[in-house]
């Protein structure tokens, strides 16, 4: 498996040691709230902050939580940057409660896959993480396995579209 720089969270995080669980999309909210606010004097979740998602096949929504969709004083220069901004992946249990799947830096996720056996899903990254020099964009795929993820490989910029 190549080992990916940018992605230090999501592969610490396959493990599930240091999975944390919350117990709602609130308390997600009042946590990032809670966090900022010492640097920021207003903070904005947009639309796309918290949204329901299908990571898996279960009959529960997941959820991506995507900082794109985050306003620092109006600006999201905090949470991104040109290699995307910070995104987390959260697998909901049966108790209705959140599992920290993964975290990562990103432009987006598709989840293409989530009734394959094991489950996957498409990450958008700056090139430098599928060794593409300057800022040329690649996605790379990521199965489930226990209560992590595992890079699959690089995706054609064909099957990526």
């Amino acid at each position: 498996m190549k080992l990916s720089l940018a992605l230090p969270l999501l592969l610490a995080l396959s493990s599930g040691s240091q999975a944390q669980t919350v117990e709602s999309i609130e308390a997600i909210l009042a946590s990032v709230r809670a966090e900022y606010a010492q640097n920021c004097k207003t903070v904005e979740f947009g639309e796309g902050f918290a949204e329901p998602v299908k990571i898996d096949s279960d009959r529960l929504d997941d959820l991506l939580v995507d900082y794109h969709e985050l306003l620092c004083d109006g600006s999201t220069q905090t949470f991104c940057g040109a290699a995307g901004c910070d995104m987390i992946l959260y697998i909901q249990n049966e108790d209705r409660t959140y599992r920290e799947l993964t975290a990562f830096f990103g432009y987006g996720v598709d989840f293409d896959q989530p009734h394959a056996q094991p489950p996957s899903f498409v990450v958008a990254l700056h090139g430098n993480e599928c060794g593409r020099s300057g800022v040329e964009p690649c996605s790379i795929r990521y199965k489930i396995e226990g209560d992590g993820v595992v890079e699959v490989g690089e995706v054609s910029d064909a099957e990526a579209e």
